[in-house]
């Protein structure tokens, strides 16, 4: 998506923009670096933020793009319990 690199991406779908991004926040703290980039989005069901990772997170974790392919589905079908109704994009 054009971020420089690896992100966390949380996802908050209630409350207000400020509630929801202030839940995002939490649970980013203590990862990524904001200093690296830092992207919020509000989409129609839900409000996003995107935080660069760290070098050290990135070689820690092992980056892997699993968009596209059958990882992408098996953890789409296990997140959908957890998704609103009608909920269908994958990335």
């Amino acid at each position: 998506m054009g971020f420089g690199g690896p992100v966390w991406h949380v996802s908050v779908g209630r409350g207000s923009k400020a509630d929801a991004r202030l839940k995002a926040l939490q649970v980013l703290a203590g990862v990524g670096d904001a200093a690296l980039g830092e992207w919020d989005e509000e989409g129609e069901i839900a409000y996003h933020v995107r935080r660069r990772l760290t070098a050290e997170e990135a070689a820690d974790i092992g980056v892997v793009d699993v968009r596209g392919t059958p990882e992408a589905q098996r953890r789409f079908v296990a997140m959908r319990p957890f998704l609103p109704s009608g909920w269908t994009e994958i990335q």
